[in-house]
């Protein structure tokens, strides 16, 4: 599946229209690039390999192979569920929960009119997304390694395609990053066209009141909020791309 036709891309696409200072191009497209060529000549080395190899049915444990499909499928409902749960109020057993009320309102300070107003309320919600994207980079990072080993271990030609994909994993780890690392800047601008909406006449200061109401059931950061969790899900989705290829390439034979 190419990247441009993927869930994350078509929100981002849905986004960035509404944000005039922000080029789609420079977000959405920086997604679907290439890698440098020092890292396709490493790919190549490993596509090489892989093409001399032949599957053949040899005496691989199915049932190991079926354990492997198991355990991805389960890992990622795993963290699909940390993603929906981190949005929930009484989920705070984490590194940068979802901000509440009380505790935007106290990053605000007493007197916080000077600077971007937008900005400052924004904050503890960028710190939540950006925590939140460290836990998906390692939660795949550790599927990864699992997957790969076990794949290595069974025979000569699934140890291929686990090096083919590790060789994939480090060739746009950084470049990913990179990439993903942008989607806050997007939020911001969002939340700040969002914001001006809502100070038809501007103020200096925020109240707690109005911090609650805009963050109630009804509010438009409530709102804003279902839009983080759709754009985690898209990502992680995304960044599974990947290591689910490796798994459905499986050989047919192989899957039980």
């Amino acid at each position: 599946m190419l990247l441009k036709n993927t869930r994350f891309v078509h929100i981002l696409a849905e986004t960035a229209p509404s944000i005039p200072k922000m080029h789609q191009r420079s977000v959405i497209d920086r997604i679907s690039d290439i890698a440098s060529i020092r890292d396709t000549i490493s790919l190549r080395t490993v596509h090489e390999t892989f093409r001399a190899s032949e599957f053949g049915a040899g005496n691989i444990p199915i049932e190991t192979v079926k354990k492997i499909r198991e355990d991805f499928f389960e890992d990622r409902v795993l963290l699909v569920r940390a993603i929906a749960t981190s949005f929930i109020s009484k989920s705070r057993q984490m590194t940068n929960p979802f901000p509440t009320p009380e505790r935007v309102y106290s990053q605000l300070g007493p007197d916080h009119a000077s600077g971007p107003l937008h900005s400052k309320i924004f904050a503890p919600f960028r710190n939540f997304y950006t925590a939140r994207q460290s836990d998906i980079e390692g939660g795949i990072r550790r599927l990864r390694s699992h997957c790969g080993n076990m794949l290595s271990n069974l025979s000569s030609e699934l140890s291929c395609l686990a090096q083919l994909d590790k060789s994939f994993s480090n060739m746009f780890s950084k470049y990913a990053r990179n990439c993903f690392s942008a989607v806050p800047e997007l939020l911001e601008a969002q939340f700040r066209e969002l914001f001006d909406e809502q100070q038809q006449t501007p103020s200096e200061n925020i109240t707690l009141d109005e911090l609650k109401k805009w963050m109630g059931s009804n509010g438009w950061i409530f709102d804003f909020g279902k839009k983080m969790r759709e754009m985690l899900l898209a990502e992680l989705e995304t960044r599974l791309f990947p290591l689910q290829g490796l798994i459905e390439s499986l050989p047919y034979d192989y899957q039980g």
